[in-house]
């Protein structure tokens, strides 16, 4: 993919398209900032003669926000993007916000020293751990909510979209005289769903503002008497301020190319033990993740935090929440440090620019 800003060096990015013809056979979208759309395809047809011959996937834009809603596939698919832009600052900036995992600023393939490529992507951390979603539990059965609501026994249902959602199936289990909805592969696909339309902005997001709303939630826990996971994400935040700071991987007399680490997609949870899981959660937020957290008889239970979210305003499907019953936390999994487990739901991004 390219962008091409109406402050970039039209000329230079013709001679390079001239120089490598290759790249417009295989690129799949060209983003022309609509002042220059004209004479970029002017310019474009008067020096590449084969230019008649290929259909170019050009899409226009005015301003910059507009980007993020056409380079927002975060696929397992690996990807590159190069910026073309005068202000290297902002072209820096840019690059920081989007989710391709090499993006090169005023060159193409230019590849430095070092260089880091993720495996993968979006990822569910506990995917494999899963039973199957669609066998009803043994001890499910249809329950009218109005009787159970009116009792001592609590109700859990699926959290996702900021809102609370009764199972598709209307199929509770049974744990400790509580009720728990039963996820089934469509609760999946639409808690799924939610937090990879939520992922777009909130991994847009500065870092700086995720923090804030992160604070919110400790100040929210601080309210409800929680001090201890108040005070545990407090000290996650610091930790990760100390961390989580984009470096300078590899310079010479040509590039520079600056590493960071990348928000993966979507995180699944569960764990045993709540302040780790708070943990993981917060490591998972604080670097632009969306986070399905997956609770059963057997690992412990966030649900009584939910509307703590919503009320800290951490915007909906951010953090999602599903119910499986027989579902137990992997042995093979031991307890991360946060630093391990920042590496662990980040992938590698590398940015690369000629020095002039």
């Amino acid at each position: 993919e390219m962008i091409v800003f109406e402050d970039s060096d039209l000329y230079a990015v013709i001679t390079y398209l001239k120089i490598t013809p290759c790249f417009l056979l295989r690129v799949k979208k060209i983003f022309i900032q609509e002042s220059i759309k004209q004479k970029f395809l002017w310019l474009l047809e008067k020096n590449c003669r084969y230019f008649s011959t290929v259909n170019l996937p050009i899409f226009i834009f005015r301003l910059t926000n507009e980007l993020f809603t056409h380079c927002k596939d975060f696929s397992s698919c690996f990807n590159m993007m190069s910026i073309w832009s005068e202000n290297i600052t902002s072209a820096k900036v840019l690059a920081m916000q989007l989710q391709n995992d090499v993006i090169f600023i005023n060159a193409y393939l230019e590849f430095g020293t070092d260089i880091q490529f993720p495996l993968k992507k979006k990822q569910f951390i506990f995917s494999n751990s899963y039973p199957n979603y669609d066998a009803q539990p043994k001890d499910g059965n249809k329950i009218n909510l109005n009787i159970y609501t009116e009792n001592i026994y609590t109700v859990y249902n699926h959290f996702y979209n900021g809102t609370w959602k009764e199972p598709v199936s209307d199929i509770y289990w049974i744990h400790n005289d509580d009720k728990y909805a039963h996820c089934t592969r469509e609760d999946v696909n639409r808690c799924i769903n939610s937090a990879e339309e939520a992922f777009e902005s909130w991994s847009h997001m500065p870092v700086r503002s995720r923090i804030e709303l992160i604070n919110n939630l400790v100040n929210t826990l601080e309210c409800n008497s929680k001090y201890l996971l108040a005070n545990t994400i407090s000290k996650c935040i610091k930790l990760l301020n100390e961390v989580f700071k984009p470096s300078l991987s590899g310079s010479n007399e040509r590039l520079e190319q600056i590493y960071i680490r990348a928000p993966r997609g979507i995180i699944s949870l569960c764990h045993t033990n709540e302040v780790t899981l708070f943990n993981y959660l917060i490591t998972s937020l604080f670097v632009g993740n969306c986070v399905i957290i997956v609770c059963s008889q057997h690992l412990c239970n966030i649900a009584p935090y939910c509307n703590m979210f919503s009320t800290s305003k951490i915007p909906p499907g951010v953090i999602n929440l599903i119910f499986q019953k027989d579902l137990h936390y992997p042995t093979y999994l031991s307890n991360y440090s946060l630093t391990n487990y920042l590496m662990i739901v980040t992938v590698p991004k590398n940015i690369i620019l000629p020095l002039k």
